[in-house]
């Protein structure tokens, strides 16, 4: 393999979130980033339930020239789950999308009965 394919292999995992073990922060990637990590360790003890309430927070900023931004959420509260009929809650995983530091959606999935 030459010296310019791995080059081009290595910026192309630098530039997605395929490098989230090179670099201590999960699903790092310079232009996008997606992924969903558990909040819980004991698996195999744990059950999934059967309803799934998800939690959406959203932010647009311009962090490259005026450092605005606008941060919206959608079920923002643990009473969403009570409202959904929750009466247990087993399992929580978070999960996050970013877009060039421009946009993010940060999701928090929760699973019970």
């Amino acid at each position: 393999m030459g010296i310019n394919k791995i080059i081009i292999i290595l910026v192309c995992l630098i530039l997605t979130s395929c490098t989230e073990h090179i670099f201590s922060l999960p699903g790092f990637g310079i232009v996008y980033s997606d992924y969903k990590i558990p909040f819980d360790t004991d698996f195999d003890k744990t059950p999934i339930g059967s309803k799934q309430v998800i939690m959406n927070e959203f932010k647009l900023s311009d962090p490259y020239y005026t450092n605005v931004s606008a941060e919206w959420a959608i079920h923002g509260d643990v009473d969403t789950a009570k409202i959904a009929g929750f009466s247990k809650l087993y399992n929580a995983d978070q999960g996050m999308f970013g877009f060039l530091g421009i946009f993010s959606n940060t999701r928090l999935y929760l699973y019970g009965d």
